[in-house]
């Protein structure tokens, strides 16, 4: 067990878990890193989409991303097409582009801000999919399993959705934008998933291709 562990891993996963803990009871601090339009838009603190991702709402949110993190990061980083560098590359990626779709949903909602590193999380499982399209994927505590890529395909339909009619405090742009980098970055590594599971990997395409059309309407 102790040689799956990977020390960069733990790094970051521990460097979010002080941070959020830190922010829980000091409002000032999270104020100062949380994304935050007019900070962005009007200050040019671009800075925040990375450091929004080390913050999160509360305990449950925090151990929830920690959680899904670790569990499919392992898998990445012990890809041997991928590895330690390779992980960081797709997680900070995800976040930034996260950030950055988030950024042209809102822009001109200067009350909106957002934290959390679920933009990030959500590529790493997306990676995850297209690494591994037939590999078993669940929610927490349901006794049942389907395949990664119908699974990553469902979570971006309920995703786009919950974007369109927001009932919820979450940030389902971060995460479309997380999961643009999740799949297309392995993708433009390796051709070859592409092309040796080509009809299961489509299936995650269809609600980018409705992304991008949505975002081209309301540039």
């Amino acid at each position: 067990m102790l040689e799956n562990i990977n020390i960069f891993l733990i790094i970051l996963m521990g460097s979010i878990v002080l941070a959020s803990v830190y922010g829980f009871s000091n409002p000032h601090f999270v104020d100062k890193y949380i994304f935050n339009i007019p900070a962005i838009r009007e200050v040019g603190q671009w800075d925040r989409i990375l450091s929004s991702s080390f913050l999160h709402a509360d305990p449950m949110h925090l151990f929830f991303n920690m959680y899904v993190l670790y569990m499919f990061a392992l898998p990445l980083i012990h890809n041997p097409h991928f590895g330690t560098l390779l992980f960081f590359v797709i997680y900070f990626g995800a976040v930034i582009m996260g950030g950055l779709l988030s950024y042209f949903m809102h822009k001109n909602n200067y009350a909106y801000k957002a934290l959390g590193a679920s933009g990030g999380v959500t590529g790493v499982v997306m990676a995850f999919a297209v690494i591994n399209p037939d590999a078993g994927m669940g929610i927490i505590f349901l006794p049942f399993y389907i395949p990664s890529y119908i699974f990553g395909f469902l979570y971006l339909i309920y995703s786009i959705y919950s974007m369109h009619n927001p009932t919820d405090n979450i940030g389902h742009d971060a995460h479309l934008g997380g999961a643009v980098v999740g799949i297309l970055l392995p993708l433009i590594l390796y051709p070859s998933m592409l092309v040796q599971n080509f009809s299961k990997i489509s299936l995650l395409f269809l609600p980018l291709i409705y992304l991008g059309y949505y975002a081209y309407k309301r540039k």
